[in-house]
């Protein structure tokens, strides 16, 4: 396999390693896991088809990195107590 071909693997907080195609299926586990922190584990159906929409248009869009880039950012920032 070539360089150029190659799925690089990505580290984010927690230790986590994701390979670059998997990151939109990581950005919706987070954020379905979300959903049930906030919500319970059963998140209202209206919520569910919202979300679902909203990461359907990030997807296409390409920006799920940039996504889970800035929810590290504010994970960092809580965790330091930066408001």
């Amino acid at each position: 396999m070539s360089a150029l071909n190659a799925d690089p693997t990505l580290r984010w907080s927690g230790g986590s390693q994701v390979s670059v195609a998997q990151l939109p299926q990581y950005l919706r586990e987070l954020t379905l896991a979300g959903a049930r922190e906030r919500w319970g584990d059963d998140p209202p159906l209206a919520v569910r088809m919202r979300l679902d929409e909203e990461l359907l248009v990030i997807e296409s869009m390409g920006f799920s990195s940039y996504f889970l880039i800035v929810g590290d950012l504010i994970a960092h920032a809580r965790q330091r107590g930066i408001r």
